[in-house]
């Protein structure tokens, strides 16, 4: 399965997607300047199944039910690497289902 993460993601985080996963962030791709309509146009057509974002507008923001790509959205707070770390479980259990509908998926919540 091949995850995009968003520019606004921890590079870190990439190491805590198990299993046979390809992990890439937008920067590794030189997508760092695109807005999230170009990047999810990119990713779909060059074969990523999820894009994982800290944006919670996305939704208001992009026609996602249109998208050959599932999103999954992190609602974290404070989005510290710790706190994302510990929402990894909810989002690797998340990951098939998502791509797999081409749906979205929010994980998170307030955190102590």
């Amino acid at each position: 399965m091949k995850v995009l993460l968003d520019h606004n993601i921890p590079h870190g985080l990439r190491d805590h997607f198990p299993g046979k996963r390809e992990v890439y962030t937008a920067s590794d791709l030189g997508w760092s300047a695109c807005d999230d309509s170009k990047i999810l146009s990119e990713a779909a057509k060059e074969g990523f199944e999820v894009f994982v974002t800290l944006d919670s507008g996305i939704t208001e923001q992009q026609a996602l039910p249109e998208r050959e790509i599932g999103v999954v959205v992190l609602e974290v707070h404070p989005a510290t690497p710790e706190h994302l770390k510990e929402a990894m479980p909810l989002v690797t259990e998340s990951l098939a289902e998502t791509a797999e509908e081409n749906g979205l998926t929010i994980v998170g919540g307030q955190q102590t």
